[in-house]
């Protein structure tokens, strides 16, 4: 049996070749949708289309077995690198590269009108999450920052513009797009003046919302990848820029790298050994351990003693969303 969470890329590459052969022979789909061979895949074309890659896997199985006399043999010898450098590049080639699915934050309180947005654009290769209110939206965008935010205007907790006018104040590259049943002038030129990147209203075709979206993000690159969270600590990469709240807070270089380190990975604890060597003594500066308690110190207090930073006695610092 296979442990897809330690599994190498070999492995998965051995896995796709044995799909790819078994599609062709035995024209089955079911394989594909065991758990096993949708972790392989995930893992090897991160974000790929599941049933377009089925589609193209069987195409190149059929010309593998028409083409190649003693296929059999290679299928029992496992010559992978032949096999799977043309499985790979025939699908890098189809699906447009091998990248990370964007990922999108809808703030919709109409069940209906998020499910089928949903539906529609995880078709077309996003990860869409779905926040009933406006709180638990900005709960997420603490947690996490997306690739692009829908919003609604008229939601239970208050109005999508006020919600856009706070995204604005701490993320101002993040694209935004207002879906709402407002069409009066003066609403679309005040979501605009909210910080809006675009406004659509409902009812709208599902195939023009992923065009403003699929445009916007070409123009936007990936926003997804500039910001670092954790309650109400933010960090703009691009700017090197650390923000508490709405407010930008001066720190010095090793202090940025300290939380930078920390933030990227938040979840996990991270030894003092590992920050002391990456963050000092990588760069030629050898200092003793009470300089990282001493930064650490200075630190917390530029941020009030945030109880998303603790201390893990006798091993290091973690980084972790409050709840």
């Amino acid at each position: 049996s296979l442990k897809t969470e330690n599994m190498n890329v070999q492995i998965c590459k051995s896995f796709l070749v044995l799909i790819c052969l078994f599609f062709a022979e035995t024209g089955q789909q079911h394989l594909l949708f065991t758990i096993h061979g949708k972790q392989c895949l995930s893992k090897f074309l991160p974000g790929c289309n599941l049933q377009k890659t089925f589609a193209i896997l069987q195409k190149i199985g059929r010309f593998l077995l028409s083409h190649t006399t003693s296929c059999r043999k290679y299928k029992q010898r496992m010559n992978l690198y032949l096999f799977v450098f043309l499985i790979y590049n025939t699908i890098v080639h189809k699906s447009g590269g091998d990248r990370k699915m964007m990922e999108i934050y809808y703030i919709e309180d109409d069940g209906n009108i998020a499910m089928a947005v949903k539906e529609y654009l995880s078709q077309k290769g996003y990860t869409v999450s779905i926040f009933g209110t406006l709180e638990s939206g900005k709960k997420a965008l603490e947690h996490r920052i997306p690739g692009i935010v829908l919003i609604d205007w008229n939601m239970p907790d208050g109005e999508g513009n006020s919600f856009c006018r706070w995204i604005r104040s701490r993320w101002k590259e993040l694209p935004v797009i207002f879906l709402t049943v407002r069409d009066d002038t003066r609403d679309i030129i005040s979501g605009f003046e909210y910080g809006a990147d675009d406004y659509v209203t409902k009812p709208f075709e599902l195939e023009v919302l992923h065009s403003r979206i699929h445009a916007l993000l070409r123009r936007a690159g990936n926003v997804q990848s500039q910001y670092l969270s954790c309650g109400s600590i933010s960090i703009d990469k691009n700017k090197t820029a650390v923000f508490y709240g709405e407010e930008e807070i001066t720190v010095s270089q090793t202090e940025y790298q300290l939380l930078q380190l920390l933030m990227e990975n938040k979840g996990k604890t991270v030894t003092r050994e590992r920050l002391l060597t990456q963050i000092w003594d990588n760069n030629g500066n050898y200092v003793n351990d009470n300089t990282l308690t001493v930064t650490m110190k200075r630190l917390r207090e530029k941020f009030h003693h945030p109880s998303c930073l603790k201390t893990i006695r006798s091993f290091g610092y973690r980084m972790e969303d409050e709840i």
